[in-house]
């Protein structure tokens, strides 16, 4: 039940109708204080080289590290890797079936800078389903070479906070 004053020109106004908004205006301010802003989270990954046998062992070597931000549903990607075998070809994203296993199905592929060593930079629109991977841990990063052409250095995303704690 609604209850308000007429003024002489039908319109409804008046003492309650100001407290009533008055209010309203101070709930929303309140409840809006009261919920964080959503933070970007912050995901982590080792890049290291994955021998395949022994005849090549010495064409997938060294090392990299790429930082994550994921806000929204986008992913920016910053990072480096060096002392690889032969220049860097290509960095390929993919979902594996779980940490620590490779992915077969790649969903982007981004340009890395440098040759033997250099960066991996990109910005990357990931689904519902890639963002849920990336929580599960299962995002996974190859970086290609000229000689590593299976890929040459493997890594897969974990939160930041996990991968400082040694990945519990």
């Amino acid at each position: 039940m609604r209850i308000c004053a007429k003024n002489g020109q039908g319109r409804t106004g008046g003492l309650f109708n100001v407290r009533y908004h008055a209010l309203a205006a101070a709930l929303a301010l309140l409840v809006s204080g009261a919920v964080p802003a959503m933070a970007a989270a912050t995901y982590t990954l080792s890049l290291d080289p994955v021998a395949y046998d022994n005849s090549t062992r010495d064409v997938v070597v060294g090392e990299g590290h790429v930082t994550a931000t994921l806000e929204g549903g986008t992913l920016t990607l910053r990072g480096n890797f060096s002392g690889l075998s032969s220049p860097a070809t290509t960095v390929k994203l993919g979902l594996g079936l779980d940490f620590g296993v490779p992915a077969t199905d790649f969903f982007t592929t981004l340009t890395p800078t440098g040759a033997e060593a250099g960066t991996i930079a990109g910005a990357i629109s990931l689904t519902p389903a890639q963002v849920a991977a990336l929580n599960k841990r299962q995002l996974f990063l190859e970086l290609y070479t000229v000689k590593g052409t299976d890929g040459s250095l493997w890594g897969w995303f974990e939160p930041a906070r996990a991968a400082a704690k040694g990945g519990k």
